[in-house]
Parts: C-alpha cells; structure tokens; sequence
C-alpha cells in the first residue's frame, strides 16, 4: 500500500473530528452517558492511529512489509 503515513492521518483525523462533534454535543446536552464512546473514539482511535502514522512517515521503508498492510 502506498503512503500507508498518510492513509492513518487522514483516518485519525476522521476519527478526531467525530470525537471533537460528540463532546462538543455532549457539553451542550449534558448527555455524559457516551463519555466512554467519546473517549474511545479519540483516545485509541485518534492517538493510536497517529502514531501509527507517524511512524510509517519518518520509515518509509516500513510501508513496504507485509505486516504494514496486514496491520491496516
């Protein structure tokens, strides 16, 4: 896969906009009850994922094994 860097980034970056709208959302209807998909959605979805793809962006080498596709 090529530009697997860029592939998480631009998911992480999905996943960080969803999270920002639903805590925005639930600042403003007191709905606490989906703190824990607020904070999953951005804790292992965002962080994680840009790691990842932070990783694959400064090895690039990295991008070509089997494992990088299997991993995505």
């Amino acid at each position: 896969m090529k530009d697997l860097g860029r592939t998480y980034f631009c998911v992480a970056s999905s996943l960080l906009i969803i999270g920002m709208v639903q805590g925005f959302w639930m600042g403003a209807t007191n709905a606490l009850q989906y703190r824990d998909a607020h904070v999953g959605l951005l804790l292992p979805g965002f962080v994680t994922l840009s790691i990842y793809g932070a990783i694959y962006r400064l090895w690039p080498r990295l991008e070509t094994s089997r494992l990088a596709k299997v991993q995505f």
